[in-house]
């Protein structure tokens, strides 16, 4: 008999286009279909949301207070109830979840989480008697970002029979061909264009806000500048503390900030970077890092996002200790040895290969085949 999976997202981030359209075919080719149900379209801008394919759906998210905290509920018992198996972001906010895990303890479809295991943006650690905790315990499986979620989510109580880990990751193949294209034939141009000749150049790439330290970022260049005396830096992303990078690159003439870049252009500016600053929260940027060939240069910070146990110190990137002089120290050694950062460049290249969209697809699908065998009573392979 044909098994279905309903896969219910809060909303669908563009970056996440590829692994949806990609683990959709995959399972088809097994005899698995699969539904994506959008639980607040009005907060997703892919195209998937926009043209919404037989395969995709939308249902009614609403906004409740209850006892001062704002929580969701999601519209989509009726609309998983004939699936096999429910997978969903298991948030404490999104009250909906609870019901459907009741009805999976009633005999109704399986429910898989998809996520962290715990807020990596926090230092709490949740206990294992915790209500955070019996919720991690509550589902029949889970989809671990990585091994460090993984970890996090067993810590809790979870067996590992019922969990797959699936090196959470995003397309970027795109991006090392547009990268790999413009240093062949156009980063010289875009060096006299932006005015920074053969000097060093590092880029920050990702978000403007609060948890990405970008004070830490200005002294930081500021501190490079007298070492470096043509180092300049890039900034490309937008976010909620724009207004301080934009006064910073206007005072200074060596510091450009270039909004939100995406796709090939992002690409040009990726090119003529020697390193990449994030001294603040490490996420799927460096999966970035690894596509362009960019070194990242992070901290000893410990609210860094699941995505860190990707980045390898000294192999294809590197981790300073959490002070200004440390992190200045260790991109100086970067900008003064061309070898080290060629050995990281190739370490980036390896890394590339390994954390690739297609080994996403095919270790989630895994996971999938796995849980839809133990509802039927066999035993589940092992995908960590």
């Amino acid at each position: 008999m044909r098994s279905s999976v309903a896969f219910v997202q809060r909303r669908v981030p563009h970056y996440r286009e590829a692994f949806f359209a990609g683990l959709y075919d995959h399972l088809r080719q097994r005899d698995v279909s699969l539904d994506l149900i959008i639980g607040d379209p009005e907060a997703s801008h892919s195209s998937l949301a926009r043209e919404q394919p037989a395969w995709v759906s939308t249902v009614t998210a609403r906004r409740l207070a209850i006892a001062g905290r704002e929580v969701i509920w999601q519209d989509v018992l009726r609309a998983t109830a004939r699936h096999d198996l429910v997978i969903t972001e298991l948030s404490p906010r999104i009250i909906s979840n609870l019901v459907l895990i009741a009805r999976s303890r009633r005999g109704g479809p399986m429910v898989g989480a998809f996520g962290h295991g715990r807020n990596f943006g926090s230092t709490r650690i949740p206990r294992h008697k915790s209500a955070h905790a019996r919720l991690v315990r509550s589902v029949d499986w889970w989809f671990a970002y990585n091994d460090l979620s993984r970890d996090v989510i067993m810590s809790l109580g979870v067996a590992s029979r019922r969990t797959t880990v699936i090196n959470n990751t995003i397309d970027t193949r795109h991006l090392a061909d547009a990268v790999t294209a413009q240093r062949r034939t156009a980063s010289a141009q875009l060096r006299r264009a932006l005015g920074i000749g053969g000097s060093p150049v590092a880029v920050f790439c990702g978000s403007l806000y609060a948890g990405k330290r970008l004070r830490f970022v200005f002294d930081t260049a500021l501190r490079l500048r007298r070492s470096f005396p043509g180092f300049n830096l890039l900034f490309l992303g937008d976010g909620p503390d724009e207004a301080d990078v934009r006064a910073f690159a206007d005072s200074h003439d060596w510091v450009q900030h270039l909004g939100s870049v995406v796709g090939a252009e992002r690409a040009r500016y990726l090119a003529v970077a020697d390193v990449m600053l994030m001294p603040g929260a490490v996420g799927l940027v460096v999966l970035d890092s690894f596509a362009a060939r960019v070194p990242l240069v992070t901290t000893e910070w410990p609210f860094h996002g699941p995505e860190i146990h990707y980045l390898r110190h000294a192999e294809n990137g590197w981790v300073a200790p959490d002070t200004l002089d440390a992190y200045v120290d260790a991109v100086s050694l970067l900008l003064n040895d061309a070898d080290l950062r060629q050995h990281l460049q190739r370490g980036c290249a390896e890394a590339g290969e390994r954390y690739a969209m297609e080994a996403m697809v095919s270790r989630f699908s895994g996971g999938i085949l796995s849980a839809l065998r133990m509802s039927h009573g066999q035993a589940p392979d092992s995908c960590s």
